[in-house]
């Protein structure tokens, strides 16, 4: 019997108390056939002594700067697909996986090759039952994500295989033949969006991502990026989302939204509470999907940098 090789790409940037949590739960996983690769985006904590040591059979590969979600990601992507693996599974370093997990997302994804990713049940770390993510929908009207199920208690009423616009970067696993097809992550977002963006490519190519209930992970707040880093990456990549995705059209009536919409409410909420610093941001964000501050803006730099 072939068992699939999947290759499992964790990214840590000074987090090593989660990386390790994260790699004890691996240990348990009743997939036999599968190897687990530790990118380490530039970290200044002792990350890296600390994971060779307890951790020898992992392969950590040390990136020399922070390359951001996208770019750090990609030099794992980069070289599973050098070692003949069939699938690769993207985990947060800050998740907890549950046994059955990857069993259960490669038998779904194995019955059907035009589906090109899938992922699990996403709960929260502290509240071990109530839903984070199951799934995601796309508006190509308010260049918004959806995040289907996110808070409710589970009850049941998301037991289900369904399809999805996209899966959450925090815990995906993709197909091979999807990253030959459209290329890995694109670098340009840094950090947010780059996996819907990901997975709006392949539906494209018609692939399919489907949400898998019965492959469990559960997930910690993210600590990549905070404040106004955040608020400004945000921002930034759901314009750059959709000028690289939307059509004329969609576009549009995008643009007719954000700028009578969205900006008009967020400058009169920013001016409401003083908050000048968020202005400064939203107006770099904008700015920079129209040519102003192209790859100089200090809150990125800052990141690549550390």
């Amino acid at each position: 019997m072939n068992i699939p090789k999947v290759a499992i790409i964790i990214l840590n940037w000074n987090g090593k108390e989660d990386t390790i949590e994260c790699l004890q739960s691996l240990r348990q996983l009743d997939y036999p056939n599968y190897e687990i690769i530790v990118i380490d985006n530039g970290s200044t904590d002792d990350s890296i002594p600390i994971l060779r040591k307890g951790f020898p059979d992992i392969k950590l590969i040390v990136n020399d700067r922070n390359l951001g979600y996208a770019g750090g990601n990609n030099v794992g992507i980069k070289y599973a697909l050098e070692k003949k693996i069939d699938y690769i599974f993207l985990l947060n370093n800050d998740t907890v996986v549950h046994k059955d997990c990857l069993r259960e997302l490669i038998n779904v994804i194995e019955r059907e090759p035009r589906v090109g990713f899938v992922g699990p049940k996403t709960y929260y770390y502290r509240e071990p039952k109530r839903i984070q993510f199951i799934g995601g929908s796309y508006s190509f009207t308010t260049g918004r994500c959806n995040y289907i199920g996110s808070g409710e208690i589970d009850r049941g009423q998301h037991d289900e295989l369904r399809e999805v616009d996209f899966i959450n970067g925090h815990a995906l696993l993709v197909r091979k033949e999807v990253i030959d097809s459209i290329g890995m992550l694109d670098p340009e977002y840094f950090a947010y969006n780059e996996e819907t963006d990901w997975c709006i490519r392949a539906k494209r190519k018609n692939y399919k991502c489907l949400y898998v209930p019965r492959a469990i992970v559960w997930h910690k707040s993210s600590k990549s990026s905070s404040g106004l880093t955040r608020s400004y990456l945000i921002t930034r990549n759901q314009l750059l989302f959709m000028r690289k995705n939307g059509s004329r059209r969609q576009l549009l009536i995008f643009f007719l939204h954000f700028f009578l919409v969205q900006t008009t409410h967020r400058i009169l909420s920013f001016l409401k509470h003083r908050q000048w610093d968020k202005l400064r941001v939203f107006v770099q964000a904008v700015g920079w999907n129209f040519g102003l501050w192209k790859d100089n803006n200090p809150l990125t730099q800052m990141l690549r940098e550390k």
